[in-house]
C-alpha cells in the first residue's frame, strides 16, 4: 500500500478537459456525446464504475446487450469484454477507473462476495434519494 501511495502523489494532474490522472491507477473522468467514441469489443484491464447522468448509450457487456440511460450507474471489471455504440446527443457521463493493482492494496472488505453480483449483473438504475 506504502508504494501505491507513493506513486499516487507523484503523479497527480488534470487535463486541459478537467479530468482528474492519478498516476495510472486511478483516474476520474466525464464524458459527453462529442467525446464519446463508438469501440470494437475490448477485454478490460481495469476496472470502471460510470455514472450516467443524461441522455443514453447502447452497450454490450460480455456479449449482452444494454442501454445505459440517466441515473444509472454500471460497474465493469477488469476481464470483462464492454463494446460501445450509439450514444445520445444529450449524453453525459462520470467514469471512475481503477486498475487492478489499486483494487488490490485498497482492500475493501466483501469486494469478492460483490464481484461476482456486479459481474453478472453491471447495470444499476438508481432513483433520485440514491444520487443525492
Amino acid at each position: 500500500m506504502h508504494q501505491l501511495l507513493t506513486d499516487l502523489n507523484n503523479n497527480i494532474g488534470i487535463s486541459p478537459e478537467g479530468d482528474i490522472y492519478i498516476g495510472d491507477d486511478l483516474k476520474i473522468l466525464s464524458y459527453d456525446a462529442s467525446t464519446t467514441k463508438i469501440a470494437a469489443p475490448t477485454k478490460l484491464e481495469k476496472a470502471a464504475i460510470i455514472l450516467c447522468t443524461e441522455g443514453t448509450q447502447h452497450l454490450r457487456i460480455n456479449l449482452r446487450e444494454h442501454m445505459l440511460e440517466s441515473q444509472t450507474l454500471v460497474t465493469l471489471m477488469p476481464g470483462q469484454i464492454i463494446e460501445a455504440f450509439e450514444c445520445s446527443e444529450d449524453y453525459k457521463a462520470y467514469a471512475i477507473i481503477l486498475s487492478k493493482r489499486f483494487i488490490d492494496a485498497v482492500n475493501i472488505p466483501g469486494w469478492q462476495q460483490s464481484y461476482i453480483s456486479m459481474y453478472n449483473t453491471p447495470m444499476l438504475k438508481l432513483d433520485d434519494t440514491q444520487l443525492q
